[in-house]
């Protein structure tokens, strides 16, 4: 007597959790694109005013209006 398990390709829990897993798989990509947009949207008046070169040089100088974010961004990647 073999008592092996039917062959099937997925079993019920294999199938839910397939689907659990793309559906958190794709909620993690509709959350970092929201991040993405709420950066932008929240740092445009930063970057409007200061221009691009705000976020490639370190220059920090309130009395010429001279500021940049690369201490602050290096510092938070560390």
């Amino acid at each position: 007597m073999d008592s092996q398990l039917p062959k099937r390709s997925f079993f019920h829990g294999d199938r839910v959790f397939a689907y659990f897993t793309r559906l958190l798989g794709g909620l993690l990509i509709i959350l970092l694109v929201g991040i993405l947009i709420s950066l932008v949207s929240l740092s445009w008046p930063a970057l409007k005013t200061f221009g691009w070169h705000f976020l490639i040089t370190d220059v920090w100088d309130p009395n010429t209006d001279q500021f940049g974010a690369v201490a602050a961004i290096l510092g938070t990647l560390a």
